[in-house]
């Protein structure tokens, strides 16, 4: 787990914990119940992002798809996912 830890413009003391393992696993197609395990590759992700606010969990997200900082007024940037 990787830990990035800053005081916000607030004065209050903001903590994003990252987690994200990512395997190549064999694709596996289910036909009415029976599972084919392919030789084609597929990407398996299991990840976690949470944001801390003064010790407390504000929020969390699995999909790293939406794992963003994103520009706000006066320079500022937001958390996003």
């Amino acid at each position: 787990m990787k830990t990035l830890k800053w005081t916000g413009a607030r004065g209050n003391e903001i903590e994003l914990r990252a987690r994200c393992e990512i395997k190549l696993v064999n694709k596996k197609v289910d036909l009415d119940g029976h599972i084919i395990v392919l030789d084609e590759k597929q990407q398996q992700v299991d990840a976690n992002l949470e944001l801390w606010v003064d010790g407390k969990l504000v929020d969390s997200c699995r999909d790293i798809n939406f794992w963003r900082t994103i520009d706000i007024d006066n320079g500022l940037k937001k958390i996003w996912g």
